[in-house]
């Protein structure tokens, strides 16, 4: 099947070394997880005991790093392809529910593509929202058995609620205590693992006990201390996850620890954008682990890094291409939904910030406002709503 967008040309015989010397690659999303400026401003958290343990253990912290774009469906294919989603704007167009490239960009994606190229095994952790569930691209997928979103509320919606066991808690779970195990195997790796936490719904406090919870709803976002409870018991998980990683490897691995947008504490907030609700939505946890046998460990990396860079830089540095660098740009687009459940303007995009620094103006709220809906959806092509991750 021809692909529906642009990718990057890879360049197979640049990457010089041998199969066996190449490094494993863990890519794991933290959704939601948002920027230490964030947490400290909107949250009153001091996250820095979380940052020193990852700078301690070796990484590199983008301390003024920003997502790309504001919701999960627009911030994974652009980091997964490495590429922005301008030609979004023309095909589907601006005003456009139709999700079929996006989504096809975070299954047939470039960067698993290109590794498998290389030799890679690509290992793929379904997560329980629908485009990082079962990747039929990937060479192996793991999981665990999934209702579809639509039956899972219509269920959720009836007596039977009370008998549903928690797929969100039961795929986090698995998730954490699978990888490890991965550093073992003796082929190269790719690793993708999209985890649905810390953003809501809230399933643990911090200590880590399980907590009922219903599905997500925008309003959940408002639940300041419930959020921070969920990061707090996430930084222990992924700490923990790290020094498996690393105990079980043979060789350094590359490890990704990256948030794909912020919070948003305003419900509708996009309806009347500002400065504020943008920097929470758009400040990012985004930490690099590199080879340590590298004499440019980070000397390649900067402070504000988007994701749509990290992967340029790690398949120049390691993978022998030449990708020049792209402005580090953050766009705003209406990524609320209608009572479709569907965006109503998610391609229209609007550059807030350029390589980091805020460029401005918003829209205001009487443009975005009188904006139309069609809600004739007899032409969508990829018929499932973005219920569970914004």
């Amino acid at each position: 099947m021809e692909k529906e967008f642009p990718t990057l040309p890879f360049n197979v015989t640049k990457a010089t070394q041998s199969t066996s010397s190449y490094p494993d690659v863990y890519y794991i999303i933290l959704d939601g997880y948002a920027g230490e400026e964030t947490l400290k401003k909107i949250h009153g958290f001091d996250n820095s005991y979380f940052l020193n343990s990852l700078n301690k253990k070796g990484f590199y912290i983008a301390s003024n790093s920003r997502s790309n774009y504001l919701t999960t469906v627009l911030s994974l294919p652009s980091s997964l392809n490495m590429i922005y989603l301008d030609f979004l704007s023309e095909n589907p167009g601006k005003e456009s529910v139709d999700r079929t490239i996006p989504y096809l960009m975070m299954k047939q994606h470039s960067l698993g593509q290109n590794l498998q190229k290389l030799g890679y095994e690509y290992i793929h952790f379904a997560s329980v929202w629908n485009p990082t569930g079962k990747n039929s691209y990937a060479d192996v997928t793991y999981g665990l058995s999934q209702l579809g979103e639509f039956s899972y509320l219509f269920l959720w919606s009836t007596p039977l609620r009370f008998f549903l066991p928690s797929r969100d808690i039961s795929t986090f779970l698995y998730t954490f205590d699978k990888i490890p195990s991965i550093a073992e195997q003796n082929n190269p790796t790719f690793l993708f693992a999209h985890i649905t936490l810390p953003h809501p719904p809230y399933m643990f406090d911090k200590d880590g006990n399980e907590l009922s919870h219903p599905p997500f709803e925008p309003k959940q976002w408002a639940e300041i201390e419930k959020y921070v409870d969920q990061l707090e018991y996430l930084n222990k998980m992924v700490i923990e996850l790290i020094d498996e990683i690393l105990i079980n490897s043979d060789e350094e691995p590359i490890i990704i620890i990256q948030g794909d947008h912020g919070t948003e504490i305003v419900p509708g907030w996009t309806k009347n954008p500002n400065k504020d609700r943008i920097d929470e939505r758009s400040f990012i946890l985004n930490a690099y682990y590199f080879p340590s046998n590298n004499e440019n460990r980070y000397g390649i990396l900067y402070d504000n890094i988007s994701p749509v860079n990290t992967f340029r830089i790690i398949f120049n540095e390691y993978f022998g291409q030449e990708y020049p660098l792209l402005s580090d740009n953050t766009y705003f687009s209406d990524h609320t939904t209608s009572s479709n459940n569907f965006a109503i303007s998610l391609y229209d995009f609007i550059l807030v910030y350029e390589h980091g620094k805020y460029v401005g103006p918003f829209l205001i709220k009487e443009e975005i406002n009188n904006k139309t809906f069609d809600s004739n959806f007899s032409s969508i092509l990829s018929p499932l709503p973005n219920m569970f991750v914004n």
